[in-house]
């Protein structure tokens, strides 16, 4: 079984709290929707038409993808995770990604696989760093043609019942690298010459996979399991919430800086997740990191415990964002106020005071992100946790998973 890591961005001094209150849930809300199996079956539409463009060697290619929906659901309008599969730009189908959209279904998402161009040039000697990137954008103008697919079926017949507001995309490894680029690029960022060059030569930022130009392919969050990003200043504090996995010791994708990676070879400088995950923190975006203690590629996925794990977490950081606890008059009492800490003098012990006396969980990160310390739910109106850690700052994440209610508390230790 892999060890695992927890890591979560902090908002406003590192502290950001996801009880997000006075926002609006999602009409699709339920207790249990997002986060468990909620539905039993799925149904799938396959081989939908999407775009259609040139690869690198000019061969014509359409492009297709598979929608999997919630048997039986009832909701009108539905979020919708958008996957691309890995294979190094050079190889892999859709098709690979049926189990996990499958998942994803299952717990109430539209969940869609795409096809996007794949490399066909010659691969010895190794394209030039211009010739990676422009594959990388023809790539990312495919995912954008798909989300304006979405868009514009939502305006229209409306035939997969889902919501235009709440598109969120991703992928395994390459997939996820073209998700991320789909994300963080935006018409007003200050691009490097190669990539700027990239995006003119392939029909600009909207690409030019489709000519549904009147509907734009922005999104509203990420799925990143082992991917990167070319350049980090592309994120900025406009971009979405971002949810990433990835194996520490990583030799394909880096899991921070380094080299993209193709039968044991450097290929291209890229910023891995964990990058990511630090330049997301500084621009007050909403994330999540989850390190693998593995030197393989996206090895959690080929582990039923990892997989679970991870895929439990993933979905959970959706719905706190499409399914905020909110505060009303009638639901006051089951807000997590009442709950205190407190350091005692000497701060090597943290006392807790429980008074409605819900059942609580916590995890203790350091300010690097790094989980320190985590606890089983327990009942109790006084709670004592040893905080014997070197001085610094903290965040003590207080959970009640039974009424879905968090509260994150900062502590400064001298």
């Amino acid at each position: 079984m892999y060890r695992y890591t927890l890591v979560f961005s902090f908002i406003l001094f590192f502290v950001f709290s996801i009880d997000c209150l006075g926002q609006n849930q999602h009409t699709s809300c339920s207790s249990n929707r997002y986060v468990t199996d909620f539905f039993s079956t799925v149904i799938s539409t396959k081989n939908v038409l999407f775009g259609n463009n040139t690869t690198v060697q000019g061969n014509n290619t359409d492009l297709f993808m598979d929608i999997y929906e919630p048997n039986n659901d009832s909701a009108s309008t539905r979020p919708v995770i958008l996957l691309a599969f890995g294979g190094s730009f050079v190889t892999g189908t859709r098709g690979e990604m049926e189990g996990l959209c499958s998942f994803f279904a299952q717990r109430g998402f539209v969940t869609v696989a795409i096809d996007y161009r794949l490399y066909d040039g010659p691969v010895f000697p190794f394209p030039e760093e211009s010739e990676i990137v422009d594959q990388i954008i023809k790539s990312v103008s495919d995912m954008r043609a798909a989300v304006r697919f979405l868009k514009e079926d939502a305006a229209s017949s409306n035939t997969y019942k889902i919501d235009p507001d709440q598109i969120f995309v991703g992928g395994i490894s390459a997939g996820a690298i073209v998700a991320n680029h789909v994300a963080f690029i935006d018409s007003d960022d200050t691009l490097s010459t190669v990539i700027s060059t990239a995006i003119s030569n392939n029909g600009g930022i909207e690409g030019n996979s489709s000519t549904n130009l009147l509907f734009d392919s922005s999104v509203n969050g990420v799925i990143n399991f082992s991917g990167a990003i070319l350049d980090t200043n592309l994120i900025d504090s406009n971009d979405p919430p971002i949810f990433s996995a990835h194996d520490i010791n990583d030799t394909v994708v880096p899991y921070g800086n380094g080299f993209l990676t193709f039968f044991g070879s450097n290929i291209i400088n890229a910023s891995g997740s964990s990058s990511i995950h630090l330049k997301a923190t500084s621009e007050a975006i909403e994330n999540t990191l989850i390190a693998i203690n593995s030197n393989s590629h996206v090895s959690y996925l080929n582990d039923i415990t990892a997989s679970n794990n991870v895929l439990n977490e993933c979905t959970i950081f959706f719905n706190n964002i499409l399914c905020p606890t909110t505060l009303d008059n009638s639901s006051i009492d089951y807000s997590l106020d009442t709950v205190n800490l407190h350091l005692n003098s000497t701060q090597t012990e943290l006392n807790v005071s429980n008074i409605k006396e819900y059942k609580l969980s916590f995890k203790i990160f350091s300010i690097s992100g790094s989980l320190v310390y985590s606890s089983a739910p327990t009942r109790t109106n006084k709670i004592t946790l040893d905080f014997n850690y070197p001085s610094g700052i903290y965040v003590v994440k207080i959970s009640d998973e039974i009424n879905h209610l968090n509260k994150n508390v900062k502590l400064v230790k001298h």
